[in-house]
C-alpha cells in the first residue's frame, strides 16, 4: 500500500510541474455541452428534444442564450418520470435511447422516490467519465496546500 501512495504523490508532484493553461468554468461547461449533445443526438431522447439544433445554437451562440434555449427545450426530469418515460426501454434491451448504444449494465439503488428499488443505466461512456474523473481528482491535489501540524 505505501508503494501505492508514494506512486500517487509522484504523480501528483510531475503534475504540478505540467498543469495545463486552466479554461474558465463557462468554457468548459459549454465545451462539454456541445460534447453531450452531439453524442446524444440520434437517440431517441435526442431526437425528441432537438438536440441537433441546440448543439448548433450553442455552438454559433457568442452569448449565453444556447443555455436558455436548452432550459427551455429539455424538461428536467425526476427518476420516476424519466424511468416512466425513457429508462424503462433500456431496461428492456432497446438502444439508443437516452445515450448512444445498448445499456448492458444498470446500478440499483434506494432512496427517496417511490420505487423501493431503482435501476439507473450505467454505460461504458459512464464509466470512462467516473475514472477520468477520479485521475483528476488525484492530480488537483496538488493545488491543495498542506497545513502546519
Amino acid at each position: 500500500m505505501a508503494v501505492l501512495g508514494n506512486l500517487v504523490k509522484g504523480g501528483v508532484k510531475i503534475r504540478e510541474v505540467i498543469r495545463p493553461k486552466s479554461r474558465s468554468a463557462i468554457k468548459q461547461q459549454k465545451r462539454t455541452l456541445l460534447k453531450l449533445l452531439f453524442k446524444a443526438r440520434n437517440t431517441q431522447f435526442g431526437k425528441k428534444y432537438e438536440f441537433d439544433q441546440l448543439f448548433e445554437d450553442a455552438l454559433l451562440s457568442s452569448d449565453k442564450s444556447y443555455y436558455q434555449n436548452f432550459k427551455n427545450t429539455v424538461p428536467v426530469f425526476d427518476y420516476d418520470k424519466i424511468f416512466k418515460n425513457w429508462w424503462y426501454k433500456c431496461l428492456k434491451g432497446e438502444a439508443n435511447v437516452t445515450w448512444p448504444g445498448k445499456v448492458k449494465y444498470f446500478a440499483l439503488s434506494s432512496g427517496t422516490s417511490e420505487a423501493a428499488s431503482k435501476h439507473i443505466p450505467v454505460t461504458k461512456s459512464m464509466i470512462k467519465a467516473i475514472q477520468r474523473t477520479s485521475i483528476r481528482q488525484i492530480m488537483a491535489l496538488s493545488a491543495y496546500k498542506s497545513i502546519p501540524s
